[in-house]
């Protein structure tokens, strides 16, 4: 920058309301540097669509004999893990 700053873009999940109060005060005040950042490993993409591309991988690697089609491997695996979940979870009264 011109002035000799920098900029910086923060990406956050969705935090609680005093989290954010906090946030915001910190960018209205200048003190951003303030705050606490905890260090995440990010390639710019989703956990959806990291996930989605290790299991290409692993499609390609183990399961491209039995399934013709990623698309029929990942939507196989997904439903799999789908029911596992749901038979995990308590029943609804």
């Amino acid at each position: 920058m011109a002035d000799g700053g920098c900029k910086i873009t923060l990406y956050t999940p969705e935090l609680p309301p005093e989290e954010m109060a906090y946030l915001f005060l910190a960018k209205k005040s200048g003190i951003a540097e303030a705050i606490d950042v905890e260090e995440t490993v990010s390639d710019g993409k989703t956990p959806s669509q990291r996930l989605r591309a290790v299991l290409f991988v692993y499609w390609e690697n183990f399961e491209k004999t039995r399934y013709k089609h990623f698309n029929d491997f990942y939507i196989s695996w997904i439903e799999k893990k789908i029911s596992e979940i749901k038979e995990r979870l308590p029943e609804k009264d």
